[in-house]
């Protein structure tokens, strides 16, 4: 099965093999990459059980950022980080990724790949380092503080 790592993986391997002289690469390379962040991001929506937003412009793309900025204390430990990855995405890795895959009008430059690549490689990093839902971070501290009330009762 195909996960975000492994998209983004494809993009490096992509660039190693082709050179970046061809902008049809530099612009592969782009998607790959971007698609490797979206779906870091939307796998951390759903472990976050961050909000759903049914009705938001901009099609999915736009409703898994937004509930990355919906991100508060009670779902996970950092939630400004998870909104400031959201905020890379929408606002610098997105516009890179429409101009690779539409704007063949506009020339995409090697400086146009990097950044993309750079930026996936950041928020995909960043959302490795997310921690899992508060519920779960707080029950595992639970269980690692001491003996539970259950294994109390039973000595």
């Amino acid at each position: 099965m195909t996960d975000s790592n492994a998209l983004l993986q494809c993009a490096e391997q992509l660039l190693a093999a082709h050179g970046a002289d061809d902008e049809t690469v530099r612009r592969t390379v782009a998607n790959r990459a971007y698609y490797g962040a979206y779906h870091a991001c939307r796998d951390a929506v759903h472990r976050l059980q961050l909000p759903y937003f049914a009705e938001v412009s901009g099609g999915s793309h736009a409703r898994e950022y937004k509930a990355m900025e919906a991100c508060r204390a009670h779902h996970c430990a950092h939630p400004e980080r998870v909104r400031a990855l959201a905020y890379r995405c929408q606002r610098v890795l997105r516009p890179l990724r429409v101009h690779a895959d539409y704007e063949l009008v506009r020339a995409f430059s090697r400086d146009d790949m990097d950044q993309t690549l750079t930026h996936a490689r950041q928020v995909t990093a960043g959302i490795a380092t997310i921690s899992q839902p508060l519920r779960e971070t707080q029950q595992k501290a639970r269980n690692t503080c001491g003996p539970s009330a259950d294994q109390t009762r039973r000595t």
